[in-house]
């Protein structure tokens, strides 16, 4: 009585202990109670998006890098590696593992300041911004259409008067004929217009062409409003009278002169042609953001900043004096052949800018040029009764990239660019190399991770994980638009424990068909994906098991594979990371594929063998290689994985491994660490 006693109070203190019904220790693998749905994955896969609004080099590039540790401390290994423009963040995929939190990011401008922040992983996204430290960033602003707002829609008319004051017509399919706006009135133009005559009948007229619109019109003067985000033509002058707004977010040419008498600010976003000579009076106000092009002179007399690129094909002539200014921000360009400069200043502000004239400068006693410009005559000014300083300096050496704003470029990259890529040679991982820039790595610049591998599959093996032990680490090479042009992979394989032989390969997210040349592996046929075959037979790899402490070993072997793409890939969509590896059994043939825990077969696989044995695949479900009690037949463990000896359950090897799978991977995250308690150091194969 008293032993039955004794034995009911243990089962309670037992009960005690685990009432809330924790995964405990177990004795073997096949003893763990694993939850369903349970893939046994160490890491998730991030997005990310590093986006650059720091304007003061417009549509320069910035050298985005992405680190597993914090780089200012030194010894951090390197995971990512781009370009971010204020227009196209640098962004992607990769695998993170599940006890990483947060990454560092570093962000190097063109003028090679270096700034560093770290991110913290939300969800499974790290969205990051390095903010403007220049002037105010344009951004183009999103088009209406005729498809909403409409009071009054006019298509396909020919020879028509549309006379509107208020309200919004709407001009879709073909249109000729003459517009009058009045009062409120509002004309949006959707389709393709030839407009012979067109009036403004007050400052709140308003004349949109959408992104769809394509406009052309005789000589055009106006007061009002004029919005284009689409294609506007002005067969003549163009005038914004006093009281005129002009707003050009797309294409604007204009086969004469252009002049600009509005006090109110005229804004260029896109591009602007002029035929003839831009003329920005006394009362005028005009802000570029883009590309503005005037091909036989430029007046400036008014207000005019500069944020971007201005190209004058003859002589630009500057007088702004009182409350107006020329005024370049943040890196911008002024290209001239000539420049006359009566009076004012031409003024830098923020980031260096650059005037560059290519034959002839004048400045007069009253001109200046003054703050951050470099000031560029390629044959040496010819008369200069001004001035130059108050942190203008001369030379002919700022490096500007060219790009769809900036049409001319300047300089050379710092560096130098000896592959003409974009990327100055000093922040290319490939200088010599026109397809590659950057390296973009998995699991870092430095470290490895491990595969491990049981070969019985469809049965159940003894789970000493060391039958096929295989270390590897990618590099995806992009070029300077951070498209992914070539793949290159590293495998050690360290362990060859299984009785049989086995060979090992991996199916990249790439279609074959893309796949333009491989390296150190072979590209296998029949498969629609990029199944690339590292080698055939682990026993031929590896004269003995290195499984066995005080047996000897062998050392281990490596395998360097490089994929050249057909056609280059975006990060997001090849992402990176342990992507899809297998081995099979040779003497079952090449079709006996054994995979990690959810990862689909090839087209190659042996389908037949799906639920036999202990196996418990369900292919039209999706699936794959998990036992009937949820035990896998591979692992991919995100380190340098010291694996268990020969006959060692893992369970027994690395006691937290039960519990990090028996919790459905919530707890005991880094069983696989030199942590304490994690190791069980007799059972670990170390010769």
């Amino acid at each position: 009585m008293r032993s039955i006693i004794s034995f009911a109070a243990v089962l309670l203190l037992f009960a005690a202990c685990n009432k809330n019904n924790e995964p405990g220790l177990v004795n073997k693998a096949t003893d763990m109670a694993v939850p369903l749905g349970f893939n046994y994955e160490t890491s998730r896969n991030i997005t990310f998006s590093i986006a650059v609004v720091d304007d003061r080099f417009q549509s320069q590039s910035h050298i985005i890098t992405v680190y597993e540790g914090n780089p200012s401390e030194g010894g951090a290994a390197v995971i990512a590696k781009g370009a971010g423009t204020i227009s196209a963040p640098f962004s992607g995929r990769l695998d993170l593992t599940n006890i990483n939190k947060d990454i560092y990011v570093s962000k190097k401008a063109p003028d090679g300041s270096l700034t560093i922040k770290k991110a913290s992983i939300t969800g499974n996204r790290i969205d990051l911004t390095f903010e403007n430290l220049g002037g105010n960033i344009e951004t183009r602003n999103p088009s209406p259409s005729c498809n909403s707002g409409c009071n009054n829609t006019i298509n396909n008319q020919s020879n028509q008067n549309v006379n509107t004051s208020s309200g919004t017509t709407c001009i879709t399919g073909t249109f000729s004929g003459n517009i009058t706006i009045g009062g409120n009135g509002v004309v949006r133009i959707c389709g393709n217009a030839n407009i012979s005559n067109i009036n403004f009948n007050g400052n709140n007229a308003q004349l949109i062409i959408t992104s769809t619109g394509n406009a052309t019109f005789g000589s055009f003067s106006f007061n009002g409003i004029v919005t284009n985000y689409g294609t506007m033509t002005v067969n003549g002058d163009l005038n914004v009278n006093s009281n005129g707004n002009l707003i050009n977010e797309n294409i604007l040419t204009v086969t004469q002169q252009w002049n600009i008498s509005g006090a109110l600010e005229s804004i260029n976003r896109g591009t602007i042609n002029v035929n003839q000579r831009i003329q920005l009076n006394s009362n005028g106000f005009l802000s570029n953001y883009c590309n503005i092009t005037a091909n036989t002179g430029f007046t400036a007399n008014g207000k005019l900043n500069n944020h971007s690129f201005i190209k004058c094909n003859q002589e630009f002539t500057a007088q702004a004096t009182g409350s107006n200014f020329i005024r370049l921000h943040n890196g911008a360009f002024l290209s001239t052949k000539d420049l006359r400069l009566n009076s004012g200043a031409i003024n830098g502000i923020g980031a260096t800018s650059l005037v560059k004239v290519t034959q002839s400068t004048v400045i007069n006693s009253g001109g200046s040029v003054t703050g951050a410009i470099q000031f560029c005559d390629v044959n040496g000014i010819e008369t200069n009764n001004g001035t130059i300083g108050s942190g203008a300096t001369q030379g002919c050496d700022l490096y500007i990239a060219s790009n769809s704003c900036f049409t001319e470029g300047n300089g050379t990259a710092p560096g130098g660019d000896g592959d003409g890529d974009n990327i100055p040679d000093d922040d290319d991982d490939f200088p010599d190399d026109p397809n590659g820039a950057f390296g973009t790595y998995f699991p870092s610049q430095t470290g490895t991770h491990t595969l491990v591998f049981e070969d019985l599959w469809p049965g159940l093996g003894d789970f000493d994980m060391n039958d096929v032990v295989i270390d590897f680490r990618y590099q995806l090479v992009t070029n300077g638009q951070n498209l992914v042009t070539r793949i290159n992979a590293t495998y050690i394989l360290r362990a060859a424990g299984g009785s049989a032989g086995a060979g090992f390969g991996v199916e990249l997210p790439v279609s074959r068909a893309n796949i333009a040349s491989v390296t150190g592996g072979t590209l296998e046929a029949g498969q629609s994906k990029a199944i690339i075959i590292v080698f055939e037979n682990s026993k031929s790899e590896l004269d003995k098991w290195n499984t066995e402490n005080g047996e000897g070993s062998v050392p281990v072997k490596s395998y360097n594979v490089s994929i050249v793409l057909t056609t280059p890939v975006t990060l997001g969509s090849i992402g990176l990371g342990v992507y899809n590896p297998f081995i099979w059994i040779v003497n079952k043939g090449r079709g006996h594929e054994i995979h990690l825990p959810g990862k689909t077969p090839t087209d190659l696989v042996d389908s037949g063998i799906f639920g036999t044995g202990q196996d418990n695949s369900n292919p039209s479900g999706g699936q794959f290689y998990i036992s009937q009690n949820n035990l896998p037949w591979a692992i991919y463990v995100p380190a340098n994985f010291s694996y268990p000896i020969e006959k060692a359950d893992i369970t027994q090897a690395y006691p937290n491994f039960a519990i990090w799978a028996q919790s459905g991977g919530t707890q005991a995250q880094n069983w696989y660490l030199p942590a304490p308690g994690n190791i069980n150091a007799s059972l670990i194969y170390n010769p």
